[in-house]
């Protein structure tokens, strides 16, 4: 699942006056059926109304036309259902073509929000072992999930895993972000937070606006908001160790997000393959169904204020299968030095 970007904080909001959708098994009269396609053109007309307002694209579109086809779609159909009216915002979403933004249906926010292991997904925890030479190596995976305990604790478990190595790993670390497909950014930016080191580590820029993300004892934060805190949280090392990271066409969204907190940092090289190319932050906004309108609203920067929007071209441009050892020779060189 290449999407789920960074998750910002929630933006419910109602703009059916009341009016939730409900899946009708059967219309009882043709007026019934008329009142119910108008709930469904109701919610397209919401969701679009917010590309509109928060898009990232807002200047670009044909808005008149992008809710004219959306519309078409429900009016247009011979069924009136929640699928006529998902696939029409799908549609209107496609138009926007900064192939980020995406729907969620209410049994896939009801998975992604589920605080049970049981029926949330499934999150492998991040490969943290000492390599040759001294040099420590975590691969992270992508992170799926929006429940805060479980995002918490993947947190508290992912610093533990570092904690044996922090004083091993003399001679640097290997950030192994290949096959990071994203989700959700901030476990991973707290996770990881002890290696990166603290302060800003990135932002997210609109047309007007820009607001810094980081990593600041145990919190992964964003402006004045803290996404995860983890307890007890590992120090960082006094001095700031050397650290290569690396990406290939895999490292999407959130993964990419945080191959970004390392862009600028002092003693950090990247290598392997261009990234994904989804450098772009989304918002989430809950929908009067239970369904979920995730909106890029922004492109991310590094800490240097370099903005992208695309792929992420590492330092140094090697094969997949080539990147570990290069980046080992790089670690061991500077080491030496």
């Amino acid at each position: 699942m290449p999407r789920l970007p960074h998750i910002g904080a929630a933006a419910a909001l109602r703009l059916l006056s009341g009016t939730v959708l409900a899946l009708l098994l059967a219309a009882p009269s043709a007026a019934a059926q008329e009142a119910y396609q108008d709930t469904l053109r109701a919610y397209v007309d919401s969701a679009t109304r917010l590309m509109e307002l928060h898009s990232v694209k807002r200047a670009e579109v044909d808005w008149p036309n992008l809710r004219a086809a959306a519309r078409a779609i429900v009016d247009t159909s011979s069924t009136a259902d929640t699928a006529v009216a998902y696939a029409a915002v799908r549609a209107a979403l496609r138009t926007l073509g900064d192939h980020h933004s995406f729907l969620m249906s209410p049994a896939e926010v009801r998975r992604m929000s589920a605080s049970d292991s049981g029926s949330a997904p499934s999150n492998p925890p991040p490969d943290v072992r000492l390599l040759e030479g001294g040099v420590g190596y975590v691969r992270i995976p992508a992170y799926l999930g929006l429940d805060s305990i479980l995002i918490g604790r993947y947190a508290v478990d992912f610093q533990d895993r570092l904690r044996p190595l922090m004083q091993s790993a003399s001679c640097g670390w290997v950030v192994d972000l290949r096959g990071n497909i994203g989700g959700n950014m901030w476990p991973m930016l707290a996770g990881i937070g002890p290696v990166l080191g603290e302060g800003t580590a990135g932002s997210f820029v609109s047309s007007d606006t820009a607001e810094d993300w980081g990593y600041t004892g145990g919190t992964a934060w964003e402006g004045p908001t803290i996404h995860v805190r983890v307890a007890h949280p590992l120090r960082p090392a006094s001095s700031l160790p050397a650290v290569a990271v690396l990406t290939d066409s895999m490292t999407a969204s959130s993964g990419e997000a945080v191959a970004i907190s390392f862009r600028g940092r002092s003693q950090t090289r990247s290598f392997g393959g261009l990234t994904y190319g989804l450098t772009t932050g989304n918002e989430n906004y809950s929908l009067p169904d239970g369904s979920m309108l995730f909106l890029t609203t922004v492109v991310e920067a590094d800490r240097t204020g370099q903005k992208y929007g695309g792929p992420l071209t590492p330092d140094s441009l090697v094969a997949a299968a080539d990147a570990l050892p290069v980046a080992l020779g790089w670690l061991h060189s500077a080491c030496a030095s």
